[in-house]
């Protein structure tokens, strides 16, 4: 899939608290993913990047990585899963090849 569209994106505060409320957690060394089957529909993701991550500029930019990570490997979701990424702080230590192992070994497990 090369675009990142409204169907593909968790909007809706109250989906946020959701998924964070009922979803599995996953821990990695820059993220943490908070993942919730569905029974039907799209697979959906949302990013939170708190100020503690950084300034607007840095916070805007890793939300862009992980949405193109998230856009390349959509096809490979089996499930139909609500996901919602929450950044740490380091997460800026990390290149991009780094960034994308991480989400595909987390991505693999679910």
């Amino acid at each position: 899939m090369s675009v990142y569209n409204r169907d593909m994106r968790i909007c809706i505060s109250s989906d946020y608290n959701y998924i964070l409320n009922n979803g599995v957690k996953y821990n990695s060394k820059s993220f943490i993913l908070f993942c919730l089957k569905k029974k039907c529909g799209p697979t959906r993701l949302g990013i939170i990047a708190s100020k503690k991550v950084g300034g607007a500029v840095l916070r805007n930019y890793l939300k862009k990585v992980f949405r193109d990570i998230y856009r390349n490997e959509y096809n490979n979701f089996r499930n139909s899963l609500d996901m919602v990424i929450i950044l740490k702080k380091n997460a800026q230590n990390f290149s991009y090849s780094q960034l994308k192992s991480e989400f595909i070994c987390i991505s693999n497990r679910l």
